[in-house]
């Protein structure tokens, strides 16, 4: 196998690690991604969370409705598809008013059948983490005033370090 193989080998293995990632405050909503098949017919899509016994799910969605029988207490009446339609094979949630209790890994899995009538299913995750909201609108400024802070920082650092190099490879 040569380098170019070894490399491409890698970056697929890798590149089928990687989970999504959302970053949200207390309080907003969350739309937990979830990519499905783009053609057949969507058997059932049920959202996961890994802290969650296995009969307990965010979102169970079969013949064309929602089951909240399976639904755990805590998502609810906070939980809906993001298209209702499912167009395109768009199997995302909205999670509506974020708690502390919600950071964790979630799972889609969906079960569908191919025009041949052949099943499968597939699985994406997405790790929540969920941060305290911002207690008022000043603190706000303040991060703002710190982050643009930070910006300048980096970036007269690194006109310094440019001046630098410059310096030593026209003495050199």
């Amino acid at each position: 196998m040569n380098t170019l193989q070894v490399l491409l080998f890698l970056a697929l293995i890798l590149g089928s690690a990687v989970q999504d990632e959302k970053e949200v405050e207390v309080g907003e909503d969350a739309t937990l991604d979830c990519q499905g098949p783009h053609e057949g017919n969507i058997l059932w899509v049920a959202w996961t969370k890994s802290d969650l016994k296995a009969d307990d799910y965010v979102f169970f969605f079969r013949e064309d409705r929602l089951y909240k029988t399976y639904q755990h207490e805590l998502f609810k009446g906070r939980v809906e598809l993001e298209d209702p339609n499912m167009k395109s094979g768009k199997m995302s949630i909205i999670l509506h008013n974020i708690t502390v209790n919600d950071a964790g890994t979630y799972e889609c899995h969906i079960s569908y059948e191919t025009d041949h009538s052949q099943r499968s299913e597939m699985k994406q995750e997405t790790k929540l983490k969920v941060t305290p909201a911002v207690q008022r609108q000043g603190a706000r400024k303040e991060g703002a005033k710190k982050d643009g802070s930070v910006g300048l920082i980096s970036g007269l650092s690194v006109s310094s370090l440019l001046l630098i190099v410059a310096a030593v490879g026209y003495l050199v």
